[in-house]
């Protein structure tokens, strides 16, 4: 299964964009600011990484982690509203505001299942896209 992160706006707060699942809206949403604002995280490089279930030390449940996410090792998609909430994570939402996202807890238990399926069965991976560039 391809999950398909694609970024939309950055801020020195926050990145937001939208999720797909197999082509389809799953979720908005947020992560930290890039690597050009003055930050302890940020949201990790573009590119294609295999997203494994892993027992969240954090969460105390089994979580999707993307695996090899340069300087972000341990780089989940979970729950969450504001960009303080992830350390370079990816947090999911049914509505977005302001650097922030909605409803995490509930988005986040609905995509979940599928992304537990596809890991289970034949393989997860997620493409997360930059904000494209103007021309």
């Amino acid at each position: 299964m391809r999950i398909v992160l694609q970024r939309q706006t950055e801020n020195s707060v926050c990145t937001m964009g939208e999720m797909t699942i197999e082509g389809s809206y799953a979720a908005w949403t947020l992560e930290r600011q890039g690597p050009q604002f003055p930050s302890d995280y940020h949201s990790g490089p573009a590119g294609i990484y295999k997203v494994v279930l892993y027992p969240s030390p954090k969460f105390g449940r089994v979580m999707p982690l993307l695996e090899n996410v340069p300087d972000c090792p341990y780089c989940e998609i979970h729950f969450g509203n504001w960009p303080h909430d992830s350390h370079g994570c990816i947090l999911v939402g049914s509505q977005r505001g302001e650097n922030m996202i909605y409803n995490s807890q509930l988005k986040f238990n609905e995509i979940y299942p599928l992304i537990e399926a596809a890991v289970k069965s034949d393989g997860c991976d997620i493409e997360i896209k930059d904000i494209p560039v103007a021309l």
